[in-house]
């Protein structure tokens, strides 16, 4: 039985298995549905005899996360602030 993918695109040919990201209206970002799905599909191929590697479709990747953004500013601000008592003179 093939397991219900929604979010991703699962193939096996010629010993490769490929797990290909398919949420193009969405540019593939990222849910809790489509790692499961990935994790998944990862076992899965990790389990079939017939299978000797395994792929990603790269032109299909999500977004990367900028870094800028993070850590957001509330823990930006106590983290600083933090390390400012932790600074100065003991009294």
């Amino acid at each position: 039985m093939q397991p219900d993918y929604r979010e991703i695109l699962y193939d096996v040919a010629d010993g490769i298995a490929t797990i290909t990201l398919n949420r193009p209206e969405k540019l593939n970002a990222w849910t809790m549905r489509l790692g499961a799905e990935v994790r998944h599909a990862a076992f899965r191929a990790d389990r079939d005899a017939a299978v000797r590697a395994s792929s990603a479709d790269r032109s299909r990747l999500p977004a990367t996360i900028s870094t800028s953004s993070w850590p957001p500013r509330s823990l930006r601000s106590s983290a600083a602030s933090t390390a400012t008592r932790s600074a100065s003179p003991s009294q």
